[in-house]
């Protein structure tokens, strides 16, 4: 299981770095298309989720808690390298000032409300526009 969730992975990324050379029409010669991709993953962390469910039936905030620090730790990192390639590569990136609402700022280093800001259409004030999903996870 954890290879399929590896090239699953791999898919997802490939995906969204078209920068890299990478088109959706170059996956047509037997890898997935990114798209398949993310609903497989959601699919098997589902059934992983439901596997433990048992586990934590009289303590759910343990599993929340648990849930919580592995997502905030890996998302921190991928927003500290797009944070830090952005302005290496002299990328386009949000200027935060003053007056800029607060929900963007607590969705970067939270999560809580990445889902919110994307459906408001403030694309541009996340770090990790495809951290959305992670987002709509914790509610």
């Amino acid at each position: 299981m954890g290879l399929i969730r590896f090239l699953l992975a791999c898919a997802v990324v490939l995906g969204h770095s078209p920068g890299w050379g990478i088109t959706p029409d170059k996956f047509a010669s037997g890898f997935i298309q990114p798209y398949y991709a993310v609903q497989a993953f959601f699919v098997i962390s589902g059934f992983y989720m439901a596997l433990i469910h048992e586990k934590y039936a009289s303590k759910k905030w343990v599993f929340y808690v648990n849930r919580y620090s592995r997502l905030i730790v890996s998302y921190w990192i991928v927003a500290l390298l797009t944070f830090s390639l952005s302005r290496y590569l002299e990328a386009p990136f949000p200027q935060f000032k003053e007056g800029t609402p607060i929900v963007p700022l607590i969705a970067n280093l939270s999560l809580f409300g990445a889902d919110t800001v994307q459906f408001l259409d403030q694309v541009g004030w996340i770090l990790v526009p495809q951290g959305w999903s992670l987002g709509s996870e914790l509610w």
